[in-house]
């Protein structure tokens, strides 16, 4: 667990701390500090995971950027919301009722989807990949739900449990998992596969959505 003083230092070592002012770092701070008091579930980031993130653009973020980029519109966020956020000008959002569901289910939904699959978990290297900022791109952030051998391919996953079931995967999951399984390239791990594994609540099980490749 980080000190405040060693977080305060972390902050002050951003890149963009020019902008992110030492007053803008203690009041973000506070405000992270005093959300996680009131709800240490939170937004199912820690702090080191927090400070992290804002050192470059997290996988869950980068569908906002690339959706704004081809004039789609996103109902979740805004880049300009997004950069606001890098600046320390607004702290973290507390989870939605949504996102809340998601952090609760997605340990049952893995357990699910490793009891049918078979699947063989790699801890390991979800761990080495979200520590890991690619030299080409070190703005890449991540934190990978699984890495998974199946049928002795390498399967990058992710969790989610939408209220309704899923159809189709959306351009944020998509962006998501192909930030994911580059980071993992860039370590030497080429990702065979990436799905998404949604839990069906009619049916009361986890479906799989396959990611295509998008070079």
């Amino acid at each position: 667990m980080l000190s405040h003083d060693e977080a305060l230092g972390r902050l002050a070592q951003l890149p963009q701390r020019t902008e992110a002012t030492a007053a803008r770092a203690r009041s973000w701070l506070a405000a992270v500090s005093a959300a996680h008091e009131r709800d240490p579930a939170g937004s199912g980031l820690s702090l080191e995971q927090h400070l992290r993130r804002l050192g470059g653009f997290g996988a869950s973020e980068i569908g906002t950027l690339v959706g704004e980029r081809r004039g789609e519109y996103s109902p979740f966020d805004t880049a300009r919301e997004l950069v606001a956020r890098k600046l320390l000008l607004d702290p973290p959002r507390p989870a939605d009722d949504h996102q809340r569901r998601g952090i609760l289910m997605e340990p049952l939904i893995r357990a699910e989807f490793l009891r049918r699959s078979g699947a063989r978990p790699l801890p390991e290297l979800a761990r080495q990949v979200a520590a890991h900022s690619p030299a080409r791109h070190p703005w890449m952030r991540c934190t990978p739900d699984d890495f998974v051998e199946l049928d002795g391919r390498l399967v990058l996953v992710d969790y989610k449990a939408p209220a309704e079931p899923l159809s189709a995967l959306s351009l944020s999951h998509a962006c998501q998992l192909h930030q994911i399984g580059l980071i993992a390239e860039d370590l030497g791990y080429p990702v065979d596969g990436r799905a998404l594994v949604a839990w069906n609540h009619p049916r009361g099980r986890p479906e799989v959505l396959v990611c295509d490749f998008d070079p």
